[in-house]
């Protein structure tokens, strides 16, 4: 059911036509995958799930910079954070979903692209990728890859 509740406002994206009653509501239920993502017990489960893929959609930004969808993105961008525990005994199965779906591209794009706490957080997500052997792997592999986060972080 949270899930469902989190994807039925999918269709509201493009344009924009979230409400800001339908955006607290998607904000309760990852509030409460974000209880989820950080007890050990359960992180396991959403990255064996791939939960947090669904919240993907969340991350890609808009051109009106809007309100309700900006209080998702960061609620959202809140629980990958708490993701991004990688120390922990799940932390490089957490890793390694975050880099086979490539959630770096969409934080850069939070980093180029939304507001003020957007960027904080998805700038802190791609720290803590970076961190990590894998993680920076990953990042320099291709000229693109490398040359993508380089030019948002000037």
């Amino acid at each position: 059911m949270l899930l469902l509740e989190v994807t039925s406002v999918y269709r509201k994206f493009s344009p924009s036509m979230l409400s800001m009653r339908e955006a607290t509501r998607v904000c309760c239920a990852l509030a409460l995958f974000q209880v989820l993502a950080n007890n050990p017990e359960t992180r396991r489960g959403l990255i064996k799930a791939k939960i947090p893929c669904y919240f993907y959609p969340f991350l890609k930004p808009c051109e009106d910079h809007d309100e309700p969808l900006e209080h998702v993105r960061i609620t959202t961008l809140g629980v990958l954070g708490d993701l991004t525990k990688f120390d922990d005994p799940y932390g490089s199965q957490a890793l390694h979903l975050f880099l086979e779906s490539e959630v770096v591209p969409l934080c850069l794009k939070c980093m180029d692209a939304c507001d003020e706490m957007s960027r904080k957080l998805a700038t802190l997500i791609v720290m803590k990728i970076l961190t990590q052997e894998s993680g920076l792997t990953y990042c320099c592999a291709t000229p693109e890859r490398f040359f993508a986060i380089v030019q948002v972080l000037r």
